[in-house]
């Protein structure tokens, strides 16, 4: 079992609150039921359940604030103030155990952030449950506790029969349009009627593979089923595509939404039995390394060793339904190890391979190791980074990036290329041909100006004025000037000498940068006696583009900087949001996992 002790321990309460409903479901007494002021009905099973659940989790150390659907009004200026809190449903389903067709559950879910991170939802007639955690996965728990890996199922372009799940109460006209557009994209649609939050689960284990709700739903209706599905793989969206999330606004409603068993990538990182060495190197972020803590979450970790017969099969039995292989050991290891891109591909042929190298595959420099900062050097990237004194390292892996980069968009090439004909492809790139492209603009210099850029610092080597410069209070500015209009207000507004674009010495960009110092001493005479704010508001009146030189402490407090928290091991960690918003949305990322913490779930699934 890999989900986590507090999954167990939500799943536990929410086991206790099922007993508690089928005792009143079980007696020979007739249900009595009220009507809430929002015309919904409650029994005594609600009142005990709520009860129940509220008392154990007020219990736990954490101390989390509780969300009940049965819970006196909470102001929406309260709500504002939680980060992390529990969310639920003590009977979701009422109407269903009143009818007495066992489609009612129990809904316990913790939201962080906005975003369902764990989820139970126990079936008490049945004593089956289903929980998820993300960053660890899902699973259906048997009444005997004997737990099954769940994933939904995985859509491809052949797929023909599309199965849509629906309320027993509630499919509406606008549920009725979008089933009959579907008809027009699958040969088949099979309808699938399921009540309560049975449906997100069924898409969570493969039953089904999408749910429409375009009527009223309320949060603790959805929270712990939607982290269920999620953590299986899927997701729920709004019906404008965002990502449906929690305590955002001052009413309880969900806006429409649609969930799907197929979203987003399923990422596997196959590890040694230690962990990848990069979780070593350094524990700065509460005991994880801050390199891996960047670079995996959301991925399964499965530990295996690729010369061992069991762990070669069990990575075949992943790679034949596999969209993308990536693997970056040394030049021709893969092929020996039998993992070669040919070879995968004739088992099959839908796959994507990446196989990343330092210099490429050919020639002299085919099996020189190769990490970032000496590709650096060899790309001839130092040359031209720092002082004129000496060359310097960018200080981030920039060829790391690169080629991560330029790996991505072949991948996304390939993507489209197999949608049109049903192949995959091979792709090959390098740490080196990364950087060498990005050194494209400085070699063209020097293959044909016959010149080698200079090191200037924190100066632009071909464009001037475009360079940081000391304000008269302490400090850096730094200016870019890109055109001779441009220039021509720096001097007038900034500079205050509308005749310096006439001094030949000045007239051009060329001209500056051949008399880059004699300009540079103008400009010093200026900002060295001028305060920042001055200098500001001028840059400002002359529409100039310009920046501070913060440091790091300036860009973890920057207004511009977005934020996501994500879950690691040892706790959450508040990280750099992916740059693209798409259609202004945030995406909801998974955890970072522990070395191994889906090893036994996946060899399960594949047969390892």
């Amino acid at each position: 079992m890999e989900y986590s002790a507090q999954l167990q321990t939500m799943h536990e309460i929410a086991c206790a609150a099922g007993q508690q409903i089928m005792q009143v479901y079980e007696s020979d007494a007739p249900v009595e039921v009220a009507t809430k002021d929002d015309a919904s009905p409650l029994t005594e099973a609600d009142r005990r359940a709520h009860q129940l659940i509220t008392d154990a989790l007020s219990g736990l150390p954490e101390g989390l604030p509780i969300l009940s659907e049965e819970s006196e009004a909470i102001s929406y200026d309260e709500r504002t103030g939680w980060q992390t809190y529990w969310l639920v449903d003590p009977l979701d389903g009422t109407k269903e155990f009143i009818s007495r067709n066992g489609e009612f559950t129990v809904n316990i879910a913790l939201i962080d952030n906005g975003i369902a991170r764990a989820g139970v939802v126990h079936v008490p007639v049945s004593g089956f449950s289903y929980v998820g955690e993300l960053g660890y996965g899902a699973w259906k728990i048997q009444p005997d506790g004997a737990a099954e890996r769940i994933f939904p199922t995985t859509l491809t372009p052949d797929h023909q029969c599309l199965r849509v799940v629906a309320s027993r109460s509630h499919l509406g006209e606008r549920e009725q349009q979008i089933v009959a557009l579907l008809r027009e994209r699958f040969e088949d649609i099979e309808m699938v009627s399921m009540g309560s939050s049975l449906k997100f689960c069924l898409l969570a284990e493969g039953g089904a593979d999408f749910y429409p709700r375009l009527a009223p739903t309320s949060e603790w209706d959805t929270a712990a089923a939607h982290a269920v599905l999620r953590a299986a793989g899927g997701d729920v969206v709004t019906s404008d595509f965002l990502p449906l999330r929690y305590n955002q606004k001052a009413e309880l409603l969900n806006p429409h939404f649609m969930a799907m068993a197929d979203a987003g990538a399923r990422v596997i990182k196959v590890e040694r039995a230690e962990g990848d060495f990069a979780r070593a190197y350094d524990s700065v972020v509460h005991g994880e390394s801050a390199y891996f803590v960047w670079l995996n979450r959301g991925k399964e970790s499965l530990t295996a060793n690729i010369k061992d017969d069991g762990d070669r099969y069990l990575l075949y039995s992943i790679l034949d339904k596999a969209d993308v292989f990536i693997q970056n050991l040394a030049p021709g290891a893969a092929a020996r190890a039998g993992f070669g891109s040919d070879e995968l591909r004739k088992r099959n042929p839908r796959l994507i391979t990446v196989d990343i190298s330092g210099y490429g595959e050919e020639g002299s420099y085919a099996d020189m190791k190769a990490y970032d900062l000496l590709v650096q050097a060899e790309s001839g990237l130092c040359s031209i980074t720092g002082l004129p004194e000496g060359p310097g390292r960018v200080g981030v892996s920039a060829c790391d990036v690169s080629c991560g980069m330029y790996s991505y968009m072949a991948v996304l090439e390939a993507l489209i290329a197999r949608d049109a004909t049903g192949e995959g492809s091979s792709i090959k790139t390098s740490l080196f041909a990364g950087m060498a492209d990005w050194m494209t603009v400085p070699l063209l210099h020097y293959d044909y100006g016959e010149k080698i850029m200079p090191r200037v610092g924190l100066n632009h080597p071909s464009i001037h004025p475009y360079g940081a410069y000391d304000t008269q209070d302490g400090g850096q500015i730094l200016i870019a000037i890109q055109n001779e209009r441009e220039f021509g207000r720096l001097c007038e507004t900034v500079l205050l000498d509308a005749d310096l674009p006439k001094d030949p010495r000045f007239e051009s960009n060329e001209a500056r940068c051949n008399n880059r110092a004699e300009f540079d001493v103008v400009i010093n005479n200026i900002f060295n006696n001028t305060a920042r704010d001055e200098l500001v508001g001028r840059l400002r009146d002359a529409a100039i583009a310009f920046g501070e030189v913060n440091d790091v402490a300036g860009l973890s407090d920057h207004p511009a900087l977005r934020r996501v928290t994500v879950g690691s091991p040892t706790g959450p960690v508040d990280m750099v949001a992916p740059p693209a918003l798409i259609d202004n949305g945030v995406r909801d990322l998974g955890d970072i996992p522990p070395a191994g913490a889906h090893t036994e779930a996946i060899r399960r699934e594949f047969g390892g």
